[in-house]
């Protein structure tokens, strides 16, 4: 699950919307938060100097996100540098992202130059509709708040998770919803994430208690678990809580062939693992080194995890040595915003929920699955609002079109009448 405080709290500091620290915390110079820090308080002056050089600094640091090439476009041109803003305007039409280029008041130096029409037009065609895709099926509540799908192989079914319902569905091979395990049902919190075990016949669920599921209680306030279903009768097999030391929001799954289940926390900003037959979460990736991981994905050999930071990009796991790194990609594309990631045959297919546009994208990687080679936009249309996750069948790529998820406010959920019940798309792969 994309749980946004960590990069809107950014970006709402580095645009200035927010009250900028001062004193020391504003003067440190290591870390990607200090030199935001210190943007933040430089843009507040108008020291484009300074401005500009924390942006370079987080550019590197933040692995060339899209909106730091949009700031330093601003920032060149208040400078008088309008070549070096032009060529941050042009890497950032490169990602394929679209951005309201009138409303900023920091490029106005530069729609005169004859470079600027034909970029300004490259980054508004990034909006153009790219539709591949057909809605498979629609979900029967407008307010379930659809998070994960997931697909048994042997039944032939889809598994939908909802987050404001506290409930999983399962949807036949005709479109035909009901409850795989009821609202509430064996304790279960938010259902956020879902993962098949077919070899063991289990079907995964991360569980959170959140301020906006039905019959919230804060007392669970910061509760997570990891349950257990069995595939064929919907009965508890397994749970196994998060120790409540801290609190926790277990967000997203993935199941090793061999029985390993790997889960992100968006809270604590860990990965975690359960061995086959533990009871309890083992510490994968400690927190502090990822800020915001999001969906892990097992590469080929299953001696790597993929993991979305929804800041940084594509982690990769060594899971030998657990080591981390960053997977390599070219300069001038968007891996940041991905919320669902999945490996499909020489690809990394993903969900980005927060870039602009939204989008399904496919990432090919070397045969070594070592480096990221190129992207290529599977779906972008207006359909596409707030899509989470999705699941790989074949040589199909299904996924939740329309979560609901941008009625979420802070701990509650605006009713809109007008809403669309969750739509579950699909796009050929081959």
């Amino acid at each position: 699950m994309r749980r946004p405080a960590s990069i809107f709290t950014w970006l709402t500091a580095v645009v200035g919307l927010a009250a900028a620290p001062s004193g020391a915390a504003a003067q440190r110079d290591s870390t990607w938060q200090d030199h935001n820090r210190a943007g933040a308080l430089a843009l507040q002056a108008r020291d484009w100097t300074a401005y500009r050089y924390h942006l370079l600094h987080l550019d590197t640091l933040l692995r060339g996100l899209p909106l730091v090439q949009l700031q330093l476009a601003g920032a060149e041109a208040r400078l008088g540098r309008p070549e070096e803003a032009l060529r941050r305007l042009a890497r950032y039409a490169a990602m394929g992202l679209t951005a309201d280029l009138a409303a900023d008041s920091a490029l106005t130096s530069l729609r005169t130059l004859p470079g600027w029409a034909p970029l300004a037009e490259r980054i508004a065609r990034n909006a153009d509709p790219v539709r591949r895709g057909d809605t498979v099926f629609v979900l029967p509540s407008r307010d379930m708040l659809a998070e994960d799908i997931a697909y048994d192989a042997r039944s032939g079914r889809f598994f939908v998770s909802s987050m404001r319902e506290r409930r999983i569905l399962v949807v036949d091979r005709e479109g035909h919803a009901q409850d795989f395990v009821a609202s509430g049902r064996d304790g279960l919190w938010a259902a956020v994430d879902l993962a098949v075990d077919e070899r063991c016949g289990l079907l995964w669920v991360s569980t959170d208690a959140i301020p906006f599921q039905v019959g919230y209680d804060s007392a669970d306030a910061g509760r997570a678990a990891l349950i257990a279903f069995d595939l064929g009768t919907g009965r508890l097999v397994r749970r196994i809580e998060a120790r409540r030391d801290t609190a926790h929001f277990l967000a997203d799954l993935a199941v090793a062939p061999t029985g390993e289940v790997y889960v992100s926390d968006n809270a604590t900003q860990a990965v975690y693992v359960v061995r086959p037959g533990a009871d309890s979460l083992e510490v994968l990736v400690p927190g502090g080194v990822l800020t915001d991981p999001q969906n892990p994905a097992l590469s080929p050999d299953g001696r790597r995890l993929f993991v979305a930071d929804y800041l940084l990009g594509i982690a990769v796991v060594d899971l030998a040595t657990r080591r981390l790194g960053w997977l390599p990609q070219p300069p001038d594309m968007a891996t940041n915003g991905i919320d669902g990631l999945y490996v499909a045959g020489r690809s990394l297919i993903a969900v980005q929920n927060g870039t602009a546009p939204e989008r399904i994208v496919r990432f090919p990687v070397d045969e070594g699955f070592t480096r990221i080679l190129g992207w290529e936009v599977l779906e972008r249309n207006p359909q596409l609002n707030e899509p989470t996750h999705g699941v790989v069948v074949g040589d199909w790529f299904y996924f939740i079109a329309n979560s609901g998820d941008d009625r979420v406010r802070g701990n509650a959920v605006r009713d809109d009448p007008a809403a669309r019940p969750p739509a579950v798309l699909r796009v050929r792969l081959r």
